[in-house]
């Protein structure tokens, strides 16, 4: 009977301690929701900084909602919950797409599609006329290649042609092209989703050609 009374005692001491600290965790959690929230709101904003993309400072502003929900009414969960999903929602398909617009019209805005026209890469996967991959400073880019012909191997040094939607167009940077019909004007009407690049001349037709000598 010692042997069992000790044993009950053995198991019921941890098991008190942890349901004590849940219950402990519990009210801390609906105290302080406010600052799980707010800590949400700073780790979305810092990963907007690394993306630049207007997402998730949009999650970011629903956090912060929520955190401000979480003072105003520390237990209700489900208000805090419904109020940040609702603002996520509003600010990326009502907020977000109107400062795309006014970010791209800005003087001098270049977009990672238009600036990668130029660029040297490699190839990290075959790259055919219709599929591939590219890995252009650092990134990873799907990928297809100029020539319908042309194969380029993986490991091969490329050099973005153009950029169609959000597909590389590319060629072999070093090494014969082939019957690619790849010269050094065709290179000089680079474009980025049918338009010219940026920084290039434009004929009276709206087609990449050389730059004014007056201007």
């Amino acid at each position: 009977m010692g042997g069992a009374s000790a044993m009950r005692t053995l198991f019921t001491f941890p098991l008190l301690g942890v349901v004590m600290l849940g219950e402990n965790l519990a009210n801390w959690l609906g105290e302080n929701a406010w600052a799980i929230w707010f800590s949400l709101a700073v780790l979305l904003a810092i990963a907007e900084i690394l993306s630049l993309n207007l997402v998730f400072v949009m999650l970011a502003a629903g956090a912060a909602a929520g955190g401000l929900t979480a003072l105003a009414a520390p237990s209700l969960w489900w208000l805090q919950i419904l109020v940040s999903v609702v603002i996520s929602v509003l600010t990326l398909f009502l907020l977000r797409p109107t400062l795309i617009r006014r970010v791209r019209n800005m003087p001098g805005y270049r977009s990672a599609f238009s600036s990668m026209v130029g660029k040297p890469g490699r190839a990290t996967v075959r790259i055919t006329a219709s599929a591939g991959e590219v890995k252009i400073d650092g990134q990873i880019w799907s990928a297809r290649a100029f020539d319908e012909s042309m194969t380029i191997e993986p490991g091969v040094e490329i050099e973005v042609f153009e950029v169609d939607g959000t597909v590389a167009v590319v060629y072999p940077r070093h090494g014969e092209l082939g019957g690619s019909g790849l010269t050094d004007q065709t290179l000089q009407h680079r474009t980025v989703g049918g338009e010219a690049a940026p920084g290039e001349a434009t004929t009276s037709e709206g087609q990449p050609g050389e730059e004014d000598p007056d201007h």
